[in-house]
């Protein structure tokens, strides 16, 4: 037995130690090293590599000591100090400890910092190479710990083919470890290569297409792009809104066909098809002037290489039904309007006589009626799906109201808002479309007319206006048409009377020309036998 070695007993027998007096021990031993100090102030206990070891001293085996444990933050640069104090701690105990436990017979080396750690790239990398491919290859385990993970995890990949050494490969791998916890994904990765074929597949829907596969579209994709261009060109959204009703019986029966090689066989297909579903003359000839602009289009933008064929229409067998209001029938619509309520014959007058398209009367407001100067100023029109534009042609119109079309107004402008709806809805908005065919229809009916829409209104005001004397150019400013084309085969329309109508101009005009008297003395001179007896040469061969 050493000699100082401190005994429990009198008799110095060394008596063998209990498992709790060996953890006090060890605690002791830690108190005594450089990981430990005392607090006088607070009277609390740290780990503290700067703490003397003096507290240590004098206490003898037997003491009591406190039996907290101190409390360590271990971090990984700090591992080897760590662990270098707590077997200098220990080994003063056991220096004064009994021989029961012995003594470590050969010292516990020192661990350099940076070995034996959690972080060391010989654990974090192996690579070893593979034999079981056509080319000779390294194969790299990486353990790392992507930005929010508490644990390291496992990473195996195959170095580039570029790679011919274990110490290329090495590095390969280091730089991969080091872009998994910076956060970026590595390259052979599946998030990687989902992430690299989902950028390929955006790339290629926004790369240029060939012409060859421009010419492999189908209807329904270029009604796509047809609409699009539509938009693109300034067309109304009502308008194309329309446009996409009647093109959708086109898709519906030929969608699929090549839109390079469609023509009169596919609208064929298509008029049938109506036909046996019931639609009318009207309607199918409507949706073939769409097709037919959408194939001419498509050749425009290159979608088909040849200019389409003419596609036939219809023939309307049913008897030439009437788009506008002869004057009388117009009278009895307001007279019967005027037995309604207010809002019945101002829709009536704005209708026929301002003629106003149906989304343009819904997007009237308050402030647009000038009782005054008794003008409507037009500036914004409501398509069906309920977005408010400016009128069709983009500019807006100021119109001169008639004296009743005033005087209809007055009710629904005193008293009001300069920002509210003119026609009021149920729920105080604007009004909506099948509320006005509601309004017209219960006034058409009255009439014993047949239940049209507001447009006939429009029509029925720019035929009046030009069979009473109106020149086309002012119907053209009422109407708000663009082109004066437009105002001429779209509103030049036959009331009834249009026949007795021409014959009595032309009357006019024969009885109020100035009568002209023929001199015949100063009529041209004829040949003798003009006309007359057989031909000259006859006579020549007679006389002769």
């Amino acid at each position: 037995m050493q000699k100082g070695r401190a005994h429990n007993s009198a008799e110095g027998v060394a008596a063998p130690r209990t498992a709790e007096q060996c953890r006090l021990g060890v605690d002791e031993g830690l108190r005594g090293s450089s990981l430990h100090r005392v607090d006088r102030g607070a009277g609390q206990e740290h780990a503290c590599p700067s703490a003397a070891s003096s507290a240590h001293q004098g206490a003898g085996p037997g003491r009591t000591l406190a039996p907290d444990r101190p409390r360590a933050v271990v971090d990984a640069a700090r591992g080897s100090a760590l662990l270098n104090d707590l077997n200098s701690g220990c080994r003063r105990w056991l220096a004064t400890s009994d021989g029961k436990f012995g003594s470590w017979s050969q010292p516990v080396p020192r661990v350099p910092l940076g070995q034996g750690c959690a972080g060391s790239d010989a654990q974090m990398i192996k690579v070893r190479q593979r034999t079981d491919t056509k080319v000779p290859g390294w194969q790299v385990d990486i353990k790392a710990m992507p930005p929010g993970v508490l644990k390291a995890k496992r990473y195996r990949y195959t170095a580039p083919r570029s790679i011919t050494s274990k110490s290329a490969a090495l590095r390969w791998g280091e730089q991969v470890r080091r872009e998994i916890e910076a956060g970026r994904l590595p390259p052979q990765s599946k998030e990687s290569k989902a992430r690299d074929t989902r950028e390929k597949g955006e790339s290629a829907a926004t790369a240029p297409l060939s012409q060859e596969e421009k010419l492999r579209r189908t209807i329904r994709e270029a009604v796509e792009i047809y609409l699009a261009d539509c938009a693109g060109r300034g067309n109304a959204s009502s308008t194309i809104e329309a446009k996409k009703l009647k093109i959708e019986h086109v898709v519906a029966v030929v969608g699929d066909a090549l839109v390079a090689e469609s023509g009169e066989a596919e609208a064929s297909r298509v008029r049938a098809a109506m036909r046996k579903r019931g639609y009318a003359v009207t309607t199918i000839n409507q949706t073939m002037n769409v097709f037919a602009m959408m194939l001419r289009r498509c050749h425009v933008l290159r979608l088909r290489s040849t200019p389409p064929e003419e596609l036939e229409k219809l023939r309307a067998r049913q008897g030439a039904i009437a788009k506008a209001y002869d004057d009388a029938t117009f009278e009895a619509l307001v007279a019967e309007a005027a037995a309604e309520e207010p809002g019945h014959l101002a829709l009536v007058l704005v209708g026929g006589e301002a003629a106003l398209r149906v989304g343009e009367i819904i997007g009237l407001e308050v402030r647009d009626v000038d009782l005054e100067r008794r003008t409507l100023r037009v500036e914004r029109s409501v398509s069906p799906i309920g977005e408010v534009t400016p009128p069709k042609n983009g500019e807006p119109r100021t119109l001169s109201m008639t004296e009743r079309l005033a005087a209809a107004l007055a009710p629904l402008v005193e008293g009001r808002v300069k920002g509210a709806p003119l026609f009021e809805g149920r729920d105080g908005g604007r009004i909506c479309r099948s509320t006005i065919r509601r309004w017209l229809g219960h006034v058409q009916s009255a009439v014993g007319l047949e239940t049209k829409g507001a447009h006939v209104l429009r029509h029925s005001a720019a035929t009046s206006a030009l069979a009473g004397g109106a020149d086309l150019v002012s119907v053209q400013k009422l109407l708000g048409h663009q082109h004066l084309a437009t105002t001429v085969a779209a509103y030049l329309h036959d009331t009834g009377n249009a026949q007795g109508r021409a014959v009595a101009a032309l009357e006019n005009v024969r009885a109020s020309a100035a009568k002209v008297v023929t001199d015949l003395s100063r009529a041209p001179r004829t040949r003798p036998y003009a006309g007359r007896g057989k031909p000259k040469s006859c006579y020549r061969s007679g006389a002769g």
